[in-house]
């Protein structure tokens, strides 16, 4: 790094001046004093970053500016300065464009008009403070710049000032008149600003010398956290004892090549046949706890399996010496707490298939990167909808943490083909055990015989047909008639009586006639359609000759009601499955007096009892409204309807709307609505967000047969004539349009496209079978409407007090800050093609509460944001728009991201937004980079439920978990900042890969959980922190800005051709939506 040498100070302890001096043109990482004089003055080294041509220019610009005392800075490179006085590093000021305010708290904050002039007289300083600051900022060619900022700020900015000094009081203001480089005068004026608003700015740029970007993305903990009341829990993790020692490693070859499940097979036969003891992962790696004792260059086994189907039975592999597998590296990783040792990845995939070895032979498994899975699935304990069986297991990992090994058990469940015996299913006389496709296709629509399925769904051309021949694609079965292995491609649109074959022998006949001449069958269901079974799809097959081969999982996308229903049924309370997971243990691996050679084989122990160790419980935070209004929440819940006099932080009125009901006229009892919307009004009345009062029956359109847009543009002008006839002020739209309709079809997708890609019009849809039954509205129902109402007009429904709850971010307002959450959302499991959305959303207020989102579509599954630089653009132009500066300090919440992807994902993320901060010129804005996960099978249990459990068994919310089981050296934890609503709660993962900020573990976890308060929609602490669920929920919406449609299912293929039609079929939000919390 190059180093200045900077003169002209009139005392020695001008640090600060050098640092403010420099900070417009460079990112500035030690400064020191040097003893002695420097011609006038005391001299200083400033080391800064960049290259020699990058301190080059920074020379060029402070060489000879003028300090308040009259002396001159004098810069130059020095190549030879002195050593800094400590090793310790000078911490770097968090500066900005608007740098931090004074650490003193303002009560009576002093705007200024800061200016810079082509040289003009001294009387032209006197310009109106009352004219817009942002008007000002637009002036890029006349004689006036301007910059705004309070007393106590650090005034930056090389495209607003050439030089800058900090502001002690308004009384000094007065008295500094300075000049920059070209000459130009500045002054300083009292002024007072107009509010903030999101008026469209130009950002000003800087873009000085090169960006330091990251190679590696690591936050060491800095300590563990000690805040709230500790207690003692449970965790799913079973200590492993392992040896220290060295096991083999072999590369393995068979010809002729296989799939893996008969590798598997060929592996295990050659260890049984030379008595080895072995593990193998299926494809080319051996592990062995002997040495072979083979020659340099491998040997070669002949390996015979037994009747297994296969049509080869007869194998040759080659075994090589490939390395060493140390064990002492996982001990040593796991023992250290300082960093700096990387994962051992080749012990732990070794334990990983050790662990493994006795479930895969006793269960049905799935191997995936982060867990092995094992299922009964020849036992299927549950048929759920649409042709599919349910089958309940366990999943199990080794992690680490500190000092030891784990290993991760948890139940789980998968979804099989039903398959097997199904005679149950069929009337006396028809007792076969060979139709399983049959009932395969009659589950699929949930009947239990196929002569209870219409034979218009079969109908080729039918969507249903072309549904069923989906649901079919590669699923693997068994002819009867030749005891044949094939694998379904989908259905024939002929059926054994249409279709025509040519005979060997000559002539033609139909397949039926086929079968009934060449094999005696008589098929029962002739009119069906035919099975294709080959790829060119000549083999065609009769589908009652076909069976299903067992322990096939489905690996589609499950429907909202499959969904549902699963969830209803693997839900389990706490006691239930801390003892599923005990039985887990057992019979994966045996309890006390079973044998485990295999384990012993290789010198490992687990546990009989699950790790206990210390979590914390943090308290809640007061959640606080306008009128010195407030809910003390209670295990997470916001009880309004008890607090009814809670109003909500900035209530916006609702005065220009209307209802479209999208039925025919009558289909909706009146009645019923308007009794909604009058419970409604009393409600937002009394949380200060109070809607206009109409004869709803004149602000209702029926659609009857207008189209959507119709119906959008007829109630946008009932919505602003009805305002114009209340109000002096004329709306020019509509502030929010209900829309009633029966389901969440085509309908909605059409709505939000045209009312947020067109029309720039709020919408809040309503579903006519929920609201308006005969039940009546459920509880709380108004209370969940009047906060989406108020968070998409602009209000804020909730918050905490920053200086109380959320730590340095509220004291004093130290740095500006900026919380932004991502995600993305992919196509759906099973789908070709398609799409990725990625979402961005970042705060805009001091609160925390205000969010903009911005969307992009790119390619299916790409785990990258591959335009983070332009989102973050938009943001950093929302923010400044907002409040005229930069923010100094970045919390960057991350969601979607695979645990084998998170390096490469995050460094590439973290740099693209250092590379944006660079080009605006605040390069020292510092940021925080977190992992945000829930899809981890971790889950804890309280050891004394009665007092830090819910009525449920679950742990309160406000537990907190760092240690335990989090990793050895990072910055992670886990947070339950929610209450359970069913089952087993499971908490939130965060990991910290950068923290520039240098949070303490306290301050960041109590920042997190207070934030989970302020979710503008739900009336309690929700599980995730606020910015990412709204990332999630803006990448949702973002899948209905498709002209054509929402393309969400697992029947759905591509969106286009091609990946760039399928993009260019998605349109953006309006400008002016942009500015809102519209996917609220």
């Amino acid at each position: 790094m190059p180093t200045l040498r900077i003169g002209g100070f009139a005392t020695a302890d001008k640090e600060s001046d050098v640092r403010t001096l420099l900070h417009p043109f460079c990112c500035v990482q030690r400064v020191w004093h040097a003893a002695g004089a420097f011609q006038r003055g005391f001299v200083y080294f400033a080391e800064i970053d960049g290259d020699d041509a990058a301190a080059a220019a920074v020379v060029r610009n402070i060489d000879g500016v003028k300090f308040p005392n009259g002396n001159k800075v004098l810069a130059s490179l020095d190549s030879s300065q002195p050593p800094p006085p400590s090793t310790a590093s000078i911490p770097a000021l968090a500066l900005s464009r608007s740098p931090p305010l004074s650490a003193q708290p303002v009560t009576a904050v002093q705007s200024l008009d800061i200016g810079r002039y082509r040289r003009t007289p001294q009387n032209s300083r006197s310009r109106s403070p009352a004219r817009n600051e942002r008007e000002k900022l637009k002036e890029s060619s006349g004689s006036h710049l301007g910059y705004v900022g309070r007393a106590g700020d650090l005034l930056t900015g090389p495209s607003m000032l050439d030089t800058q000094d900090k502001v002690i009081s308004s009384s000094t203001v007065t008295s500094m008149n300075r000049k920059d480089r070209s000459g130009n005068s500045l002054s300083f004026q009292n002024f007072t600003p107009l509010a903030p608003a999101d008026n469209d700015v130009e950002v000003p740029v800087a873009t000085i010398g090169a960006p330091r970007l990251l190679t590696q993305a690591k936050a060491l903990r800095s300590g563990y956290g000690s805040a709230g009341q500790r207690f003692r829990v449970f965790a799913n993790a079973f200590s492993l004892s392992i040896p220290s020692g060295e096991f083999f490693h072999y590369d393995v070859t068979v010809s002729p090549d296989t799939i893996r499940c008969v590798k598997r097979k060929i592996f295990e036969q050659w260890a049984k046949d030379s008595k080895v003891i072995a593990e193998t992962d299926g494809e080319k790696n051996l592990y062995t706890a002997k040495d072979l004792k083979l020659p340099s260059n491998g040997a070669e086994f002949i390996v015979v399996l037994p009747d297994t189907g296969c049509r080869v039975q007869k194998f040759k592999i080659k075994i090589k010496y490939a390395s060493m597998v140390d064990m002492a590296a996982a001990h040593e990783f796991v023992e250290n707490w300082k960093g700096g040792i990387e994962v051992p990845r080749a012990a732990l995939n070794l334990l990983q298939l050790i662990m493994a070895h006795r479930p895969n032979v006793l269960f049905t498994s799935f191997h995936k990167s982060t867990h092995w899975g094992f299922y009964e699935a020849y036992n299927p304990q549950f048929n759920i909808q649409n042709g599919l069986n349910l089958a309940r297991g366990w999943r199990q990992s080794v992690k680490y943490t500190l000092g030891e090994l784990l290993l991760n058990v948890d139940v789980s469940s998968t979804t099989f083909y039903p398959a097997g015996d199904t005679s149950d299913l069929y009337d006396f006389f028809f007792q076969l055990e060979t139709e399983s496709v049959l009932i395969l296709i009659a589950r699929l629509f949930n009947r239990s015989r196929i002569q209870d399925v219409s034979h218009i769904d079969l109908a080729p051309g039918s969507t249903s047909f072309s549904r069923v021949s989906k649901f079919l694609k590669n699923v693997a079965v068994t002819s009867t008639h030749l005891d044949r292995k094939y694998r379904m491609r989908g259905l024939a649109r002929v059926s054994p009586d249409s279709a025509i074959i040519e005979r060997t022998e000559g002539g033609r006949c139909s397949v039926t006639d086929y079968f009934k001449r060449q094999y005696q069958i008589s098929l029962r269901y002739p009119d069906l359609p035919c099975v294709i079974c080959s790829e060119d799809g000549k083999i065609l097959i009769p589908m009652e000759l076909l069976t299903v081969k067992p322990g096939q999982r489905f690996m589609g996308k499950l429907s909202d009601i499959q969904t549902a229903e699963i969830i209803k049924i693997t839900a389990m309370p706490s006691h239930m499955r801390r003892d599923r997971i005990h039985e887990g243990r057992d019979r994966m691996h045996g309890n006390a007096s079973d044998e485990n050679s295999q384990l012993d084989a290789w010198g490992i122990k687990i546990a009989s009892s699950m790790k206990e160790f210390d979590a914390r419980l943090l308290p809640a935070p007061v959640v606080t409204g306008a009128r010195n209004s407030s809910i003390t929440p209670h295990n997470g819940g916001l009880d309004f309807m008890r607090e009814r006099n809670y109003k909500f932080f900035h209530g916006i009125p609702l005065n220009a709307w209307s209802i479209i009901i999208f039925d025919r006229e009558g289909a909706v009892l009146l009645d019923a609505v308007e009794n909604l919307f009058n419970e409604l009004d009393i409600e937002c009345a009394r949380r200060g967000n109070p809607i206009a009062s109409r004869n709803i029956r004149s602000v209702i359109t029926y659609q009857n047969r207008k189209t959507v847009e119709q119906c959008l543009l007829e109630a946008n002008s009932l919505a602003v004539s009805a305002a114009a006839d209340k109000f002096m002020n004329d709306y020019a739209r509509a502030q929010m349009i209900f829309c009633i309709m029966t389901s969440k079809s085509s309908v909605y997708d059409e709505v939000k496209f045209l009312a947020e890609t067109k029309f720039n019009l709020m919408t809040q849809c309503l579903l006519s079978t929920k609201h308006f039954g005969q039940r009546g509205l459920a509880r709380g129902v108004q209370v969940n409407l009047a906060l989406k109402i108020n968070a998409k007009l602009g209000g804020i429904n909730t918050t905490v007090d920053t200086d109380r709850y959320l730590n340095i971010l509220g004291k004093a307002r130290s740095a500006p800050t900026m919380i932004m959450g991502a995600d993305i959302t992919h196509p759906p499991v099973g789908v070709h093609g398609g799409v990725s959305i990625a979402a961005v959303v970042a705060s805009i207020d001091d609160t925390y509460t205000v969010y903009r989102a911005t969307e992009r579509v790119q390619g299916p599954r790409l785990d990258v944001i591959q335009d983070l630089q332009g989102m973050f653009k938009e943001h950093i132009k929302h923010f400044y728009n907002r409040y005229g500066f930069l923010p100094a300090r970045i919390i960057f919440f991350r969601d979607g991201v695979s645990e084998g992807q998170i390096q490469e994902v995050c460094l590439n993320e973290i740099n693209s937004l250092k590379l944006v901060l660079h080009h605006f010129g605040v390069s020292d804005c510092k940021i925080t980079f977190v992992i945000v996960g829930k899809r981890h099978a971790y889950r804890f249990f309280p050891k004394d439920s009665s007092t830090f459990g819910d009525k449920k068994g679950n742990l309160m919310a406000g537990t907190i978990i760092d240690s335990g089981v989090t990793h050895p050296s990072e910055f992670d934890f886990f947070l339950y900042s929610h209450s359970g609503i069913q089952g087993t709660s499971r908490p939130t993962h965060y990991h910290v890969l950068l923290d520039e900020n240098r949070f303490t573990s306290d301050e960041f976890q109590q920042i997190t959980y207070n934030l989970c308060y302020t979710y503008a929609r739900a009336t309690k602490s929700v599980s995730l922190i606020p910015a990412v669920y709204y990332a999630h929920l803006a990448a949702d919406r973002a899948r209905y800005h498709r002209r054509g449609g929402h393309i969400c299912d697992s029947e759905s293929g591509s969106v286009a051709d091609d990946e760039a039609s399928a993009i260019a079929e998605f349109d953006p939000v309006t400008a002016a939506m942009k500015k809102s919390m519209y996917f609220v």
